[in-house]
């Protein structure tokens, strides 16, 4: 498969965690009107670090936000990723904004937010489907995968997301603005 700089993955798993994360995203899609077959439970992104060889995954999971080699992930093995990219195709500039970004959140380490999760399931949940957890700069203090995706896209100068640390794998992949990477 040949990377560019600025995929963004969406991912599904049979682990339990993945599993439960599932159930409730078919919730959320039914109510918003997303397919409910093949939703995803974990999302991340392909970037270009200054430093690094080739390109990178940034993602957020159990250990909080962290820069990996993409051949270590195994995603490029996984049968299950499903990558994107943008409709307008991203600028030299856009892609710097977004990686100094995702620098910011792996330098110091920020944490997982195992809370904005529990504010997820709630918000899938309730009739309103209103966000009850943290928001602007408190939100980033400790984020979850799709909320580092979704301040990495909004980083570029687009506003992907006017409410980032309310969005979820569903929410990404689903985005008018992204559309599946064919390479």
């Amino acid at each position: 498969m040949i990377l560019i700089n600025g995929l963004i993955g969406s991912v599904h798993s049979g682990s339990f965690l993945s599993r439960a994360i599932q159930l409730f995203m078919k919730i959320w899609n039914k109510r918003n009107g997303y397919p409910i077959k093949n939703v995803d439970s974990h999302s991340f992104m392909v970037l270009g670090f200054d430093g690094m060889k080739g390109l990178q995954v940034i993602e957020s999971n159990e250990w909080g936000p962290e820069i990996n080699d993409w051949h270590l992930t195994g995603y490029g093995r996984h049968k299950n990723v499903t990558l994107m990219e943008p409709v307008e195709p991203w600028t030299r500039e856009e892609l710097e904004k977004m990686a100094i970004r995702g620098r910011e959140f792996t330098d110091p380490v920020c944490h997982y937010d195992v809370f904005n999760f529990l504010h997820q399931m709630h918000m899938i949940c309730s009739p309103e489907k209103e966000w009850k957890g943290p928001r602007g700069k408190l939100a980033e203090k400790r984020v979850y995968c799709s909320e580092l995706v979704a301040y990495l896209l909004n980083s570029s100068g687009r506003e992907f997301f006017p409410e980032p640390w309310a969005v979820n794998p569903e929410d990404i992949k689903h985005h008018p603005w992204l559309k599946i990477y064919k390479p």
